[in-house]
């Protein structure tokens, strides 16, 4: 009797036939079937997800209620998102979410590896949004332990209010000191436990940076006076839609840097830049623009 590189057991015409090891042969099959589907590089959904060293283009360590914090997701009133080493922390009153780019249809799960510090009568949960409603939750409740947990929900493509939409969760209530501590998540498409699983695989700070700049982005570009007050202000900024432009400074090439951009404007394509009316530059013919282009959901 011969072994495969899968341990299967090969029967010679001489042989005895044994149904016990055809038998197990079937279940190492199984199994080498289970391993492959499970390496396999399955499409993550989710922007900006490798919470160990996030994209985070508006630079701060803290964001507070209500705002676009690390690229891609956003707080609710009442929520914070801060920064740790190796992982984000989120508390406060409600929770941090990522609208998705796309609309879905079919079955997926949401997954994070994450780390409650309290446990109580209150929600701490990843959630999946339908048209701005729950559609499944799974609750964190493992304490002061790293844990995967998993929701799976059936998206119908009723999606005519509000794109898909994740959401980590620490409505603490009167817990003031709760908090979730994450360290990546995700969301594939398929129904998965946290056992079966396809193991997370960070995209790299590059491919995340590229995905998260469709919808937001800080530039500098380089502007020449042409002509009033119209700037030359040419740039490819490749972005899902039209962003809103602001103007956050004009540094005139050894002159005082203009902060005081009342009534300047950029007119701009969801390709690339155009050009730059600029009122309280025009003493200066040539600088650096440094512009915010909001593309957010």
């Amino acid at each position: 009797m011969a072994t495969s590189n899968l341990g299967l057991k090969t029967f010679g015409h001489d042989e005895p036939f044994d149904f016990n090891e055809w038998n197990d042969n079937f279940v190492k099959i199984d199994t080498a079937v289970g391993e492959a589907k499970r390496g396999k590089a399955a499409y993550q959904h989710l922007d900006n997800s490798w919470f160990v060293d996030p994209v985070n283009q508006r630079g701060q360590t803290s964001y507070t209620g209500g705002v676009y914090a690390i690229d891609r997701w956003k707080t609710q009133i009442g929520t914070n998102i801060n920064l740790m080493d190796g992982f984000i922390r989120i508390t406060g009153d409600w929770d941090a979410r990522q609208i998705l780019g796309n609309k879905l249809i079919g079955t997926y799960t949401f997954a994070a590896c994450a780390k409650v510090n309290v446990s109580g009568e209150y929600i701490q949960a990843i959630e999946l949004y339908e048209n701005d409603s729950n559609i499944a939750s799974s609750m964190c409740t493992a304490v002061g332990e790293w844990k995967i947990y998993t929701c799976t929900a059936t998206f119908t493509g009723a999606n005519d209010i509000k794109n898909p939409m994740v959401s980590i969760n620490n409505r603490a209530g009167s817990v003031s000191d709760a908090s979730i501590d994450v360290k990546w998540a995700a969301m594939y498409e398929g129904a998965y436990t946290a056992d079966t699983l396809p193991a997370y695989v960070p995209k790299g700070y590059a491919a995340e940076l590229a995905e998260c700049q469709r919808y937001y982005k800080r530039i500098r570009i380089n502007v020449a006076l042409s002509v009033s007050a119209i700037y030359v202000a040419s740039s490819i900024i490749n972005m899902r839609i039209r962003p809103t432009a602001t103007l956050l400074k004009f540094d005139a090439y050894g002159k005082t840097v203009v902060t005081d951009m009342t009534g300047c404007s950029l007119e701009c394509t969801a390709d690339e830049t155009l050009y730059a009316v600029l009122p309280t530059c025009v003493e200066h013919q040539v600088g650096a623009l440094s512009i915010e282009l909001d593309a957010e959901l």
